[in-house]
C-alpha cells in the first residue's frame, strides 16, 4: 500500500511540475511575442481549402475569357482574396462568374499568370504595386466599385473606437492622414518607409491584428511591418498613450479574429460592408479607394517566360527579403515541435500513471481527454485553444501552439507507453517485487527501459507527424 501511495504521489508531482512549466513560461516571454499568427492562418487554410480546390478545379477546365471591359466579368473566372467583400457583389452582379478563392496577392498574381483565373479583384493601389513588379499584368480603367476603409473591432469594445476615431477625425483636419496618402500610394518606392516612432505605453499596450500582405497597407519587410495602415495607427496609439502589438494572419482570419476578442482592433486596407458591419465594429474612414478589375497580357517575344519566371523568384523569395520570412516560419515549426515533444512527453508520462491508477477518477479523465483529442481534427484543437480557452490570455499564439500540440503528443504518447508496457512479461515485475524492488525502482530500472525499447520507433514517429502536422 505505502509503494502504491509513492507512487502516485510521484505521478501528481508530475501533473503539477508539467502545469508549472505550461503556465510559468509562457510569462517569462522566452517565445517572444509569437508574432506571425499560424493559428488563425491554419484554419483559413484549412476551411478554404476543399473549396479552393474545388473551384480551381472548375475554373481551370475553361478556355478562358479576354477581359477587356467590367462586363466581360460576367463569364469569367474571378480570383479574390478569401474574407473579401468580392464574393456577394461579384455573385450579385455576375451569378454566372465563377469565384475562385485565394490566400494572397501573390497567389492571385501565380494564377493570374498561369491562366487559372481570367482577372482578379483588389483595391488600386495593391494592383499598381503588383503591376510595377509583375510583367503582363494591369487593370481596366473603369473601377469595379469605390470604397471605404477603415478599423475593425469586437462589437462589444467600449472607449477605444471612439478614442481612435477622434484621432483621426483630427488627423484628417491636420493633413497627417493626407500625407500619409500620398506617401504610401503615390510617392516613390524609397520614400515607402516608416518613421521612427517611439511609443510612450502609459496606457498599456494594443494587440493590433493585421494582413502582413497587403501592399501598400500592411505588410512585412526586412525591417518588420509596415505600410500605410500600419503607421496611420502607429500615429494614433502614440498620440493615445499606448504601446502596439501587431501580429500578422491572412486576410481571411481577421474578422474571427477581431469578432473573438483575442485582439482589440485591426487594419489592414479592411473596406467596409453592412455584413461585416454586423459581425464588428468599423472605425470612420481613413482610406477612400477604387476596386479595380486586374487582368494579364502575356509579354510579346520569348523573354515573357523567362521574365515571369525570373519576377516569380523574385516576389516569391527576394523582394523584400521574404526568404526570411519563410525562415522565420521554419524557425517557429521547429520550436513549437521542440517544445511539443518536451512537456508532452513529461505530460504523457503523467496521463500514463493516471491511467493505469487504481483511483477510478483519474482513469475517466485521461480517458475523457484522449477521446476528445483523438475525435478532433488538429485544427480545431487549435480553434479552441486560440478562440476558447485562451481567448482573453496575454500569451503569445505560439504558445498556444505549444500548449495544444503538447496535450496532443502526450495523449499518443501515453497510449504508445502502455502498449509498450502491456508487451513485457508480468512475471518479471513479480520477481522484482519478490526480491524487495519497489514500485518506483521496478518501473524505472525493469518496466521501462524494456519498454522503450519496444516503443522507440513509434515513438520517433510520432515527432515526425508532429513536425508535419499529421496525426
Amino acid at each position: 500500500m505505502r509503494r502504491e501511495t509513492k507512487i502516485y504521489r510521484i505521478a501528481a508531482y508530475m501533473v503539477v511540475a508539467a502545469a508549472l512549466i505550461l503556465i510559468v513560461f509562457p510569462l517569462t516571454g522566452l517565445l517572444g511575442d509569437g508574432s506571425g499568427s499560424a493559428i488563425a492562418a491554419a484554419a483559413t487554410e484549412e476551411e478554404s481549402g476543399a473549396e479552393d480546390a474545388k473551384e480551381g478545379a472548375a475554373g481551370s477546365s475553361g478556355t478562358g475569357v479576354r477581359i477587356t471591359s467590367i462586363e466581360d466579368m460576367a463569364h469569367a473566372r474571378v480570383g479574390m482574396i478569401e474574407g473579401t467583400i468580392f464574393h456577394s457583389m461579384v455573385a450579385e452582379r455576375f451569378p454566372e462568374a465563377t469565384q475562385i478563392f485565394l490566400n494572397t496577392s501573390s497567389e492571385m498574381a501565380s494564377a493570374l499568370q498561369s491562366g487559372q483565373i481570367d482577372c482578379f479583384l483588389q483595391n488600386e493601389v495593391s494592383v499598381k504595386e503588383m503591376a510595377d513588379s509583375v510583367p503582363g499584368v494591369s487593370y481596366l480603367d473603369e473601377p469595379f466599385s469605390v470604397e471605404s476603409y477603415g478599423a475593425i473591432f469586437p462589437k462589444d469594445s467600449a472607449g477605444l473606437p471612439e478614442e481612435i476615431n477622434e484621432q483621426i477625425e483630427q488627423l484628417w483636419d491636420d493633413g497627417t492622414i493626407e500625407a500619409l496618402r500620398v506617401k504610401w500610394m503615390d510617392g516613390p518606392d524609397e520614400e515607402k518607409v516608416m518613421d521612427d516612432i517611439v511609443f510612450d505605453g502609459t496606457k498599456g499596450t494594443l494587440r493590433m491584428a493585421t494582413d502582413d500582405s497587403k501592399l501598400p497597407f500592411s505588410y512585412r519587410d526586412k525591417d518588420g511591418y509596415t505600410g500605410y495602415d500600419i503607421e496611420l495607427m502607429s500615429v494614433i496609439a502614440k498620440r493615445l498613450g499606448y504601446k502596439l502589438e501587431i501580429t500578422g494572419m491572412n486576410f481571411g482570419s481577421l474578422i474571427p479574429a477581431i469578432s473573438s476578442g483575442k485582439y482589440d482592433f485591426a487594419s489592414a486596407g479592411i473596406a467596409y460592408t453592412d455584413e461585416r458591419a454586423e459581425a464588428v465594429l468599423f472605425s470612420d474612414p481613413i482610406y477612400y479607394g477604387d476596386t479595380v478589375c486586374a487582368i494579364y497580357e502575356k509579354p510579346s517575344g520569348g523573354e515573357g517566360i523567362r521574365q515571369a519566371f525570373v519576377s516569380g523568384i523574385e516576389n516569391t523569395f527576394i523582394t523584400e527579403n521574404r526568404w526570411r520570412l519563410i525562415l522565420d516560419g521554419l524557425l517557429v515549426t521547429l520550436r513549437i515541435t521542440l517544445l511539443s515533444v518536451i512537456f508532452g512527453t513529461a505530460l504523457g508520462f503523467c496521463f500514463y500513471f493516471m491511467r493505469i491508477s487504481r483511483f477510478r477518477v483519474f482513469r475517466v479523465i485521461v480517458s475523457v481527454i484522449a477521446r476528445i483529442m483523438d475525435g478532433l481534427p488538429e485544427v480545431v484543437v487549435l480553434l479552441v485553444a486560440a478562440y476558447i480557452i485562451f481567448r482573453s490570455a496575454s500569451i503569445s499564439d505560439v504558445w498556444v501552439a505549444t500548449i495544444a500540440f503538447t496535450v496532443l503528443f502526450a495523449v499518443g504518447f501515453a497510449h504508445t507507453l502502455k502498449v509498450g508496457v502491456d508487451s513485457l512479461d508480468g512475471g518479471q515485475t513479480e520477481a522484482a517485487h519478490a526480491l524487495g524492488f519497489e514500485n518506483r525502482e521496478v518501473f524505472t530500472l525493469i518496466v521501462f527501459p524494456q519498454a522503450a525499447r519496444n516503443v522507440l520507433s513509434v515513438y520517433l514517429g510520432q515527432i515526425t507527424r508532429l513536425l508535419k502536422g499529421r496525426r
